[in-house]
């Protein structure tokens, strides 16, 4: 068989056999259904991911309103240990933008999966198909090559959008499940430890003027300002765990939502330019 028959007979098979993929998938909806689950899986992760985000900065701004108030020596001092944290909210609101366009990504990528999968959108596709298949197979063709280059790249394109979905969940399994599910974690955790650290750092009004109320502010000062050094030490810490786990956040999240939709793309040119120029 010469070589250009061979590969023009190979071309066939692979356009006949993804038609009817299409058309499996069009009228048992097993394909569109698994990729419109695995879209609502990161749909809900990016929400999640949202909601904790705008958690973090709640508490955060808190801490960086507290103030403590003692007075050593006689002077009079307010210091607020909360400012440290002030990176880390910056951060915060970049990780939130980040997350909310990681979830509009995936909103329209389940929008497109519900178009696709409706039954105009099916019925229309089948025609295509058909027309698409029994063009190739014939001796003399009845499509202009340039419309049935577009049937190719549109059947390309309709098998390539619940397989996008598929693997994209099949590689953040593999890939990046444990650091999303760690980074979760510790997010909440430290979210925790510095609403703990408002809650200590918060005043209390005392009017009490009795020589004994006196002397309770006195000792509630010093001990204060002992435990200053400790209270800075905890907010770096927490601002340290919050800055690493966030950028482990985004990574995830970029990886998934940007760079492999982005290289799964490229496959498909790559795929539907050797598939037309055959």
């Amino acid at each position: 068989m010469p070589e250009n028959t061979k590969g023009d007979y190979t071309r066939k098979i692979m356009i006949t056999v993804m038609a009817l993929l299409v058309l499996a998938a069009s009228a048992f909806g097993v394909l569109d259904r698994e990729g419109e689950a695995y879209v609502n899986n990161g749909l809900a992760r990016a929400l999640l991911a949202f909601g904790v985000s705008r958690g973090i900065n709640g508490v955060v701004s808190v801490a960086q309103g507290t103030e403590l108030s003692f007075q050593p020596v006689g002077i009079g001092l307010n210091l607020t240990p909360g400012q440290i944290l002030d990176p880390v909210n910056d951060l915060i609101e970049r990780f939130s933008a980040v997350m909310l366009f990681s979830a509009s990504s995936l909103g329209i990528q389940k929008l497109v999966l519900e178009v696709v999968s409706s039954i105009i959108f099916m019925v229309i596709s089948g025609i295509i198909l058909v027309l698409l298949v029994v063009n190739e197979w014939s001796r003399k063709k009845f499509l202009p090559p340039w419309f049935n280059r577009a049937l190719i790249i549109f059947l390309v394109i309709r098998l390539s959008v619940p397989v996008m979905s598929i693997a994209s969940e099949g590689f953040y399994k593999v890939f990046l499940k444990d650091n999303y599910e760690n980074s979760m974690q510790e997010l909440k955790n430290a979210s925790q430890n510095i609403e703990e650290l408002n809650k200590e750092n918060s005043p209390e009004t005392e009017n009490d003027s009795s020589i004994l109320g006196q002397a309770k502010q006195i000792f509630k000062s010093t001990a204060n300002s002992v435990n200053l050094s400790k209270k800075f030490e905890n907010y770096k810490l927490a601002a340290s765990r919050i800055s690493s786990q966030v950028v482990d956040m985004i990574v995830v999240f970029v990886v998934q939502t940007v760079l492999f939709p982005l290289i799964f793309l490229w496959v498909v040119i790559q795929f539907s330019k050797k598939l037309i120029s055959k």
